[in-house]
């Protein structure tokens, strides 16, 4: 089956950076339909008829600005990626457009405009990625509640395999792993990792066995470790190869309780997990 065009919403109101903007598509990217629009209530508006994989906003609109529009288009739960545009000097706005939900930003700096066919392609590779890992993370839940039976296990296996290695991919990190945990008993059951190596021999064992993997269960909230080996749990989280240097988890939750923990391991790049960076763990 061939491979739907990718459709872009352009959200521009000055004439010159939109025709700027079109003919860097054009060059760089022209399978892209683009389809242009001068203000943020044309965008909702746009956004109610049409599906479009991808959105480039720019803050500086009349009557509703950049930010008033990503709130309109979060509260009512449209999935369009937005990469939010913001003129030099003003990166506390992106920075709030980030928190606010946006995939990307960018500055309007000098010929900017080139820039944005491949930061687009980007943010749909991106967002496919993550509506994948939730496909593949509602078919284990419902696996999952179905049976936990011994000739479902491997089937769930496989579809958890797959959730890693996608974190692993959307978080650009060494690797992720997936603790399955028994909320009754307060034991890790199982895991599933990639690009880490872990002895499995150690379990099934007690949530408080595993040390700083099991944080998330404890707390019930997504936790960032940055300098694990000055933790108090670091003395019990089971030695792994590569060496954990930081980390993030998000602890699952089904039914109100947590039966399991989603984490990436070492970000790559020798940089650090944010706080934001748990929202797409915690959307699975």
């Amino acid at each position: 089956m061939p491979k739907s065009p990718v459709k872009l919403l352009l959200v521009e109101d000055n004439p010159d950076q939109t025709e700027l903007t079109l003919r860097a598509f054009q060059k760089k990217a022209p399978a892209i339909q683009i389809t242009t629009v001068t203000n943020g209530q044309a965008a909702l508006d746009a956004l109610v008829r049409s599906h479009f994989d991808a959105m480039i906003l720019d803050y500086s609109l009349p009557r509703m600005n950049g930010l008033e529009v990503l709130d309109q288009i979060q509260e009512r739960r449209y999935a369009v990626p937005v990469i939010m545009v913001t003129g030099q000097g003003d990166e506390r706005i992106a920075v709030e457009a980030m928190k606010k939900g946006a995939y990307d930003y960018i500055l309007k700096t000098r010929n900017y405009q080139d820039i944005l066919p491949r930061l687009v392609q980007k943010v749909v590779e991106k967002h496919q990625l993550k509506n994948r890992l939730e496909e593949a993370t509602l078919r284990a839940h419902r696996l999952y509640e179905v049976s936990l039976a011994v000739t479902k296990e491997q089937k769930i296996n496989v579809m958890v395999q797959s959730l890693v290695e996608g974190v692993r991919q959307l978080m650009q990190s060494e690797g992720a792993l997936f603790l399955l945990i028994d909320p009754e008993r307060v034991e890790v059951r199982s895991v599933i990792a990639s690009g880490i190596e872990l002895d499995e021999r150690v379990f099934p064992c007690p949530v408080s066995a595993v040390g700083l993997l099991g944080l998330a269960f404890t707390k019930r909230r997504p936790v960032t470790i940055e300098t694990p080996e000055q933790h108090p749990l670091w003395k019990a989280t089971p030695s792994q190869r590569p060496l954990l240097r930081n980390l993030l988890a998000v602890p699952m939750v089904w039914q109100g309780k947590v039966e399991g923990i989603l984490a990436a391991v070492n970000k790559q790049a020798e940089s650090s997990f944010s706080p934001e960076d748990s929202d797409p763990l915690s959307s699975c």
